[in-house]
């Protein structure tokens, strides 16, 4: 896989580009509450974009993307990935997705190799394809030299590093990140953020979850803002006009002084 010296945020999607990612009129509400986690969302995402999912603590976003990998039910609306839809069609949307959460709870007795091939067992790579990726994958994070250490001894951010391996083992048409930029030194964070844009660039779609508005500014072709549970705004920062409204919504955000 190819890893840009530096990202290109200047992605040039073609006009039409087929739908990797459709939402409509997304609601969740948890039992255990009375309002609505997640109220009525909309938005979509084409092949070749990265877009970035932005909005304060308990504005939806981690609930938003667990219900489009299917990891939680919603009550209203319809989700479909890669064109198969989430509840009617639920095995080939999964295989379409990698999904790389907020939390990073791994089997600590196993090796980081053994994870690895659990998670290809589980798509049901081929032993040549989940060669190939392994060798493509575990040197862009520099994991080459823990792979094969229990994941007891990993540090947060390794262990992160070694999730978003697993989460392209199965080559998904979909990558999904919940707050995939926190937790990483300044290094893997680069490597992450052009690994987004060369995903991007080789056709996939790549949706993620930040309060990082400058990792957002670096690599996305699109931000959708979540507020209270509701799509509050989208914006095309391949635009002037989409820049203009992003710089607007950061200024707003800091001169608030409120973390985003």
């Amino acid at each position: 896989m190819r890893i840009n010296p530096k990202a290109n945020p200047e992605s040039k999607v073609a006009v039409g580009a087929p739908l990797a990612i459709e939402v409509r009129n997304l609601s969740k509400r948890y039992a255990a509450s009375k309002s609505y986690a997640v109220q009525d969302v909309t938005f979509s995402c084409r092949k070749g974009e990265v877009v970035g999912v932005l909005g304060s603590n308990g504005a939806g976003k981690s609930t938003t993307l667990k219900c489009l990998c299917g990891v939680l039910s919603f009550d209203e609306g319809e989700v479909a990935v890669a064109g198969h839809d989430i509840l009617s069609d639920a095995v080939r949307a999964k295989h379409a997705v990698g999904f790389v959460g907020d939390s990073h709870y791994l089997p600590e007795v196993m090796t980081g190799t053994e994870f690895l091939s659990f998670m290809a067992d589980m798509y049901g790579v081929s032993d040549e394809a989940r060669s190939a990726a392994f060798d493509r994958l575990v040197p862009v994070f520099g994991l080459g030299g823990v792979v094969n250490d229990q994941i007891c001894s990993y540090s947060h951010g390794t262990r992160q590093k070694l999730c978003m391996v697993g989460s392209l083992i199965h080559s998904p048409e979909v990558w999904i990140l919940d707050e995939p930029t926190v937790g990483l030194d300044p290094s893997s964070l680069r490597i992450t953020e052009n690994l987004m844009r060369d995903f991007a660039s080789g056709g996939g779609c790549v949706l993620f979850s930040t309060h990082n508005t400058d990792a957002v500014e670096r690599v996305c072709d699109r931000a959708v803002v979540l507020h209270d549970g509701t799509c509050a705004a989208q914006m095309d920062l391949r635009t002037e006009e989409g820049r203009e409204a992003f710089g607007r919504y950061v200024e707003s955000i800091t001169s608030g002084g409120g973390r985003q």
